[in-house]
């Protein structure tokens, strides 16, 4: 036997890259290693390295690192692996039991049952394995193999359960639980219901209680099961243990009649529509087979007792399904709605992630698949085996947990909502600041730690013996401590604290000192919060005197992504007290514990002591502990965290202190300038921010850029000035024209020409997607062809690159070249067409009643205008046009900042909550489905927005209604002292505790879903101002402002009435000139009469003429009753011949003020008209009529005069003949060719008549105004890439056989999807070339054969003998109506 030195070189290989995230190597990990090891291959890769396998030769000993020659598979198995365990022992102290994951199938199943299946695996057919005796089967090695999977499915299983435990057992604190338990050997365990004698149910009350579960194998040592029971496999409880006064209510969805599946999640999807338009806060489960929706009680309908929830429930989801029984169910086909959890004291219901394993019923198939949470946007498509897998849940716990948790705070069931924590922590903040306290230097920065790049880790590290590296997460640094004894101070006081017990009447209120307290960095002071409790009672329950920890606060999102540092900072320094609903959603990372009962913690255990302090809200953070080969251990789990996004720094502590930053770099190319910097207002000579960004080449687009950052300048004052200088270019011609962008665009990015590479600094890549305004460019060429920069009007969505700085210029990279500005420099940068996915969105799954949106996460839309404040509802017609097709059919709150939108979906009862950026906002708005009814939530809104962010206006569209809801201070010295309250950030006085009494007074008069009858809010002014926005009659464009001169028009005539055969009767009368056979005799005739004097709005002034409509419209505009008409005398257009108004609000009948002698107009036919309600198809307008407008146009507009001169042009043409000015007979014309007998000097003229008619037809610009015109490229350039086609045709043809066939090789030099349209130009190219009339041809045809005419003025007979120029179509830009977003 050899030395097997080149097998432990290979292995010690394996076991560093297995290490990294490890302490020691696992059995499965040494069962791999020798599975691959011992393979036929020369080598194999694992995590990105190559490792020689037994039978390769290395290269430069030219040995075997193990010679199988000889040895069977089994026989080497057999011989190595005690010797690699042996050396895993002596490496790491021993060798892990725990089984590595793996895709098992979840299903219970004993020993004997998995060995049966194995059997058929191995060919033992089921009668043969069967008929074996249980001694042979016992012996045989598939029992063995099954003895095997059995204990790596229960260790799998017991890791499941120690993640998850905790979790459950907090959420069901203070209400009954039982364990589901199953054996490997026997089967299923019963469980003792509650009729039977010794139930076994416990209730944990406190933390005590709950880590003496954790740590026990026998609750409390009775027969009970405790956490470390491995049979275990799942958890039921009671939320409604009397059944009355309840919290939640459960409805199970089951399955009996086996109706579809499909319909069984049709089912499940309705019933969580109806309980969410109901407001009421509620989860989906997915049970391991079938769903449950567990719901609580909204602010209108209480759940009450189980008896009064059952009948809430029947009728709310009436129609669904059958709640009369399982029977009944079957016999209808349909689902059943089991109330038994609801009816039945004795029926408990699984918690999520229990397994589903048997509790009772034998009889039926179980998965052993988690129960897991389902949003509503993903009930049809949720597949069950790759969601609720246990191996899925144990990689994705933290995103599932935060949802279920949000349901359960929403309802107020679990640890937290017990007796002695009835109410929310106050979650106080010291007023001051205390940055310089010792706690803070506990924290590991870059002030006392020295900074290293990740490729220079290697040798910084390389005198350190051990080191305990740790992960920081994407936060806020943060210390929390606790002391049994108190006595915490800050600025020479001792916190302290009012605690209340009991609930109702036996309430009682106490004074204590302070045990826990929370500072940021910063200088940040806070108790008595979540954190800080959490804190305290782990520390009480595992009887710790003393504990400093340091970590990050941290939050998330609902979709499990972690959340930026600054909206951290919004929950805990915003202004006015913190929030507790707020806080609630903030987590305490541990990176390292500082003392432990006044003791401090060595390195070399600090991992593993970490890892142990786990609480509901603190958890720790990544973290290893390497003695031997550090450098290339940290690198790995550097990439590691980074790739999975569980870190932004890496901290190395040794004997020295090292912070591994997360700053990377990239190259990136200059998109454009921010307008908003100072640098570029002043338009000063250095630059300021730009839009950096990347290149992705598209199939059909070529290469694409995508902005990926707003980017700080940090460069020296010389580079900035050159940096200015390449973006620009020579007179600012790398600057896009405006024509060709969308205005939207002009306030938030000046767009360049990609001229220049820059080399950008950044943080990290954001997890979120946004757009990116994606563009094309395309440069100039020799041959003339311009330069090209288009938007692409599409949607693009990109991560984004956080802290993004330029810090250098790369003038050796091409800007247009993609390998030197590719997106591929960063794995994790996302570029796709598709909108980011909800995925597990609580925002739809607790849809929950009266909340508050603080709307950090608001979608954005440009307006266009900023709104007068004085009065916003004047704003202009396209403002609420945007405003009204933002909200149409949906249910918005929202805010205007400046020209922008900020809105989020908010399809249920909810308030603005809190967020600084509401200080700059001009008005608040919410949208709503139904009639408006000002209710309490209105005017509670209203009052809010306006004491603590000076809004006095609040908006509310419902129906294409706008009501505008006006709130103000009513007391004059209040609103001054309000004033300097808003204008300045460093206010001092004490008007906050004013409007704070003034808030309360208001909350407290009115409930939020109360309709308000008499809206007298108490120290606020408060008025509601209506405006229903008046579409344009579509029956015509306008209204003339007065009646036209070329007509008399008479009124109050009498009608000629009908003669003796029932026929009209008429008179003939003159009008100009023309005679008219009227139907009416007698009336006035009409002035000029304008719809609207010049003072119309006055009755004391008469004009010499009265508007017609005058009185009217002084009624409309005062309120006044009868019969009103509205006309905006702003849209008045008096440029025109006829002047008039382009909108009113005036019916069909007055389409032209008086009269209308032409009839109904094209739009007002359309309206006639409408739709075939059986074709369902539009009508066309089979007068092909005009509208009243451009008929009077037309008859004014006409040149009689005019007329008749150009008819002499056209009677003089009929008589010209080109070339005829030879009148002598005897003189013979030159002929083209001899014989023919065509004139030259015809041929001549004809062509000199030619280029004069093309001239004269050329098109011109307008003089008066510069005109642009854009090159239609797309034409240019798919003329271009059919002619390469042509060409590489012609290349192919003349090569010779054998050779591909055209069709497979043009396939492989053109993309796929154009070939079929290249082929059809290349045969009509061939086409035109080969059967193209010849020029003689086309002389017989324009010599045979004339145009026919159409009567069209000026038209010459001659036409058709020129070519027509068809004028060039101008190529303008138009964006998609959709904004785009910038970091």
């Amino acid at each position: 036997m050899s030395d097997n030195a080149l097998l432990f070189r290979e292995f010690d290989k394996f076991a560093q890259l297995e290490t990294v995230d490890k302490e020691t190597l696992t059995e499965d990990d040494i069962t791999f290693f020798l599975d691959n090891f011992l393979s036929p291959n020369v080598f194999f890769w694992h995590e990105g390295q190559s490792i020689l396998c037994a039978n390769a030769e290395d290269r430069e000993t030219g040995e075997k690192p193990y010679d199988m020659e000889g040895k069977s598979y089994t026989e080497a198995v057999n011989e190595l692996k005690p010797l690699l365990t042996k050396k895993v022992k002596e490496s790491y102290g021993s060798v892990s039991q725990e089984a590595n994951a793996f895709g098992y199938d979840p299903a219970p199943k004993t020993v004997k049952q998995l060995a049966a299946g194995l059997a058929y695996t191995a060919g033992i057919n089921a009668a043969t394995w069967e008929s074996m005796s249980e001694i042979e089967r016992l012996q045989h090695p598939v029992t063995t193999s099954a003895q095997v999977r059995a204990n790596s499915i229960k260790s799998r299983l017991a890791q499941y359960h120690e993640k998850v435990l905790p979790f459950m057992l907090r959420k069901t604190m203070h209400y009954p639980i039982s364990f589901i338990r199953y054996s490997q050997i026997k089967g299923h365990i019963p469980t003792p219901s509650r009729h039977t004698i010794g139930v076994m149910e416990e209730t944990l009350h406190s933390e005590e209680d709950l880590q003496e579960m954790l740590s026990s194998k026998r609750y409390k040592d009775t027969d009970f099961s405790g956490a470390l029971d491995e049979e275990i496999r799942g958890m039921v409880w009671d939320p409604a243990p009397t059944r009355r006064n309840l919290k939640m209510a459960v409805i199970d969805i089951d399955n009996p009649a086996q109706v579809p599946k499909a319909k069984l999640r049709d089912v499940t999807h309705k019933a969580a529509v109806r309980i969410a338009n109901a407001g009421h806060p509620y989860i989906i489960m997915y049970t391991g087979k079938n769903f449950q929706i567990w719901i609580g009680e909204n602010t209108e309908q209480k759940l009450g007792n189980a008896s009064d929830a059952i009948d809430y429930l029947r009728g709310l989801l009436n129609g669904l399904g059958n709640f009369e029984g399982k029977e009944q169910a079957i016999i209808a086909n349909e689902v059943w709605f089991d109330e038994s959890v609801l009816s039945n004291r004795k029926e408990p219901t699984r918690m999520f992630f229990s397994l589903h394993y048997p509790l009772r019923d034998l009889e039926k198939t179980y998965s052993g698949l988690a129960a897991v949470p389902v949003s509503i946007d993903e009930v049809k498509t949720f597949d069950p085996f790759m969601h609720a897998h246990p191996e899925t849940v144990l990689l994705n716990f933290d995103m599932y947990s935060s949802v279920v948790s949000a349901f359960f705070d929403a309802v107020k069931i679990g640890q937290d909502y017990g007796a002695e924590t009835e109410t929310d922590p106050e979650c106080i903040r010291l007023e001051e600041k205390y940055p310089n306290d010792e706690l803070i230097s506990l924290i590991d920065n870059s002030s006392n730690s020295i900074g290293v790049k990740l490729e220079d880790i290697s040798s910084k590290v390389a005198d350190e013996k051990a080191a305990f590296v740790y992960a920081k997460a994407r936060g806020i640094d943060a210390v929390i401590t606790y002391n049994e004894r108190g006595g915490i101070r800050f600025g020479g006081n001792t916190l302290s604290s009012t605690t209340i017990t009991g609930v109702g009447d036996s309430k009682t209120q106490r004074s204590e000192n302070t045990l826990a307290v929370l500072i940021t960095r910063t200088g940040i002071v806070i108790y008595e919060d979540y954190i800080t409790r959490d804190l305290q009672r782990y520390c009480q329950a595992k009887n710790i005197s003393q504990i400093t920890l340091v970590g990050q606060l941290v939050s998330t999102d609902y979709l499990g992504v972690e959340l930026e540092e600054k909206e951290i900072r919004g929950v805990i320094a915003r202004k006015g007290e913190i929030l507790p609903q707020e806080f609630k959603r903030l987590r305490f990372v541990t990176n390292k514990i500082v003392s432990y009962n006044n003791d401090a913690v060595p390195m070399d255990i600090m991992s593993k002591e970490v890892g142990k302090f786990n609480t509901g809200r603190i958890t720790p953070s990544p973290s290893a502990q390497y003695s031997d080969k550090i450098a290339d251990k940290i690198k790995r789990l550097y990439k590691q965290i980074r790739n999975q996004r569980i870190g932004r720094e890496l901290v190395v502590l040794g004997e020295e202190k090292y912070i591994i930053t997360s700053r990377q770099t990239m190259n990136m190319v200059v998109l454009g300038m921010d307008p908003k910097t100072t640098a570029y207002q002043q338009n000063s000579k250095e630059i300021g921010n730009v839009f950096v960004g990347v290149i992705k080449t598209d199939r059909n687009r070529g290469p694409v850029y995508y902005v990926m950052a707003r980017a700080e300048i940090a460069l020296k004052q010389e580079d900035r000035i050159r940096l200015k200088e390449l973006v620009v270019g020579e007179g600012e011609e790398n600057i896009v024209p405006v024509n060709v962008r969308d205005d939207d665009f002009v306030n938030d990015i000046v767009l360049v020409e990609p001229s220049v590479v820059v080399e950008v600094a950044y943080e990290d890549i954001s997890r979120r997607m946004a757009e990116s305004l994606p563009s094309h460019f395309l440069p100039g060429t020799q041959a003339g062809r311009p330069a090209i920069y288009r938007v692409i009007p599409v949607k693009r969505y990109a991560t984004k690159a956080v802290g993004a700085r330029v810090i250098g210029i790369k003038e050796d990279l091409n800007p247009l070249r993609e390998t030197d500005v590719s997106y591929k420099q960063d794995n994790l940068i996302k570029i796709q067409g598709t909108a980011p996915k909800g995925g597990f969105s609580i925002v739809q799954t607790l849809p929950n009643p009266i909340k508050r949106d603080n709307m950090y996460f608001a979608y954005d839309k440009y307006l266009g205008e900023e709104i007068d404040t004085k009065v916003p509802w004047k704003m202009s017609e396209k403002a609420f046009n945007k405003l009204s097709n933002l909200t149409k059919n949906k249910s918005l709150i929202g805010y205007v900042d400046g020209k922008r939108m900020y809105y989020n979906e908010a399809d249920y009862w909810v308030m603005h909550g809190n967020n600084n950026d509401f200080f700059w906002a001009s008005m608040t708005f919410r949208s709503i489905q139904s009639p408006f009814t000002l209710r309490g939530i209105d005017i509670m809104t209203s009052a809010k927005m306006c004491a603590e962010y000076g809004i006095n206006w609040h908006l509310i569209i419902a129906e294409n209604t706008f009501y505008w809801l006006y709130c103000d201070i009513e007391n004059d010295e209040i609103r001054k002292e309000h004033a300097k309250y808003i204008e300045h950030e460093d206010y001092d006085g004490d008007i906050e505790e004013v409007l704070s009494d003034l808030l309360h007074t208001v909350n407290s008069a009115y409930s939020p879903k109360e309709k308000v009858k008499d809206a007298k809010v108490p120290g606020f002014t408060f008025d509601v101002i209506v405006v229903e926005k008046i579409k344009t009659n579509p029956a015509f464009f306008g209204v003339p402002k007065k009646l036209n001169a070329w007509m008399d028009v008479y009124i109050d005539s009498q009608e000629l009435g009908l003669d003796e055969d029932g026929n009209q009767k008429y008179r003939d009368e003159i009008v100009q000139g023309t005679l008219i056979r009227m139907p009416t005799y007698g009336g006035r005739k009409v002035p000029e009469i304008p719809l609207l004097s010049g003072n119309w709005e006055s009755e004391k002034t008469k004009p010499r003429i009265l508007g017609e409509f005058d009185a009217a419209a002084r009624r409309h505009l005062r309120g006044e009753p009868g019969y009103s008409v509205w006309i905006d005398e702003k849209s008045a257009n008096s440029i025109a011949t006829t002047p008039h108004y382009t909108q009113t609000s005036l019916p069909l009948s007055y389409s032209t003020a008086v009269d209308d002698p032409y009839g109904q107009g094209k739009d007002g036919n359309r309206v006639l008209y409408g739709k075939d309600p059986d074709k369902l198809e539009q009508i066309t307008d089979k007068y092909n009529t005009k509208s009243y407008k451009t008929q009077v146009d037309l008859h004014d507009l006409t040149n009689k005069e005019q007329a008749k001169e150009d008819l002499r042009v056209v009677t003089k043409m009929f008589n010209y003949v080109p070339g005829g000015k030879v009148l002598d007979p005897n003189k013979k014309e030159v002929e083209i060719r001899p014989g023919t007998g065509l004139s030259a000097e015809y041929n001549e003229a004809y062509k000199e008549d030619g280029k004069r008619l093309k001239s004269a037809l050329q098109s011109a610009a307008f003089a008066h105004l510069p005109t642009k015109m854009n090159p239609p490229i797309k034409e240019q350039a798919w003329a271009t890439y059919v002619n390469k086609y042509i060409n590489t045709h012609a290349e192919w043809d003349i090569e010779p056989e054998p050779k591909e066939s055209w069709e497979r090789y043009s396939m492989g030099a053109f993309p796929i999807h154009l070939v079929d349209m290249l082929e059809k130009e290349r045969l009509l190219s061939k086409a035109r070339s080969e059967h193209s009339l010849t020029e003689d041809e086309l002389r017989v045809v324009n010599e045979t054969f004339g145009a026919e005419t159409t009567g069209e003025l000026l038209e010459s007979p001659l036409n058709d003998l020129f070519e027509t120029l068809e004028e060039e179509e101008e190529v303008e830009y138009e964006p998609d109506d959709a904004d785009y977003e910038v970091e």
